[in-house]
């Protein structure tokens, strides 16, 4: 298991929480746009990230070429259109849904 992630605390808490149930995985200190693997990979899971990057798109435009011949790229993203998106618009929490 490799990890790409930019904030250090939470690598930090990862690490400590891996290494109590006695497992490792790898970590990069990186944001997704400059991350460069030495690898490629049979499975990117990308989970609640594309809706905090300037860039989406060309984060995807990367990760494809990060992938094996036969690689898979699992995508999960919040639903903007969720109703409790919606309730912090009405109530002034965030500005807009998305």
């Amino acid at each position: 298991l490799e990890v790409v992630e930019a904030a250090k605390d939470s690598i930090k808490k990862a690490e400590t929480r891996l290494k109590k149930a006695k497992k490792s995985a790898v970590f990069h200190h990186s944001l997704f746009e400059n991350f460069t693997p030495r690898q490629k990979y049979d499975a990117i899971f990308l989970v609640h990230t594309l809706e905090h990057l300037d860039n989406p798109v060309n984060v995807l435009k990367r990760a494809k070429s990060w992938l094996s011949k036969e690689g898979l790229l699992f995508i999960a993203c919040p639903n903007a259109n969720a109703p409790s998106r919606q309730i912090a618009v009405k109530m002034g929490l965030i500005s807009h849904n998305s």
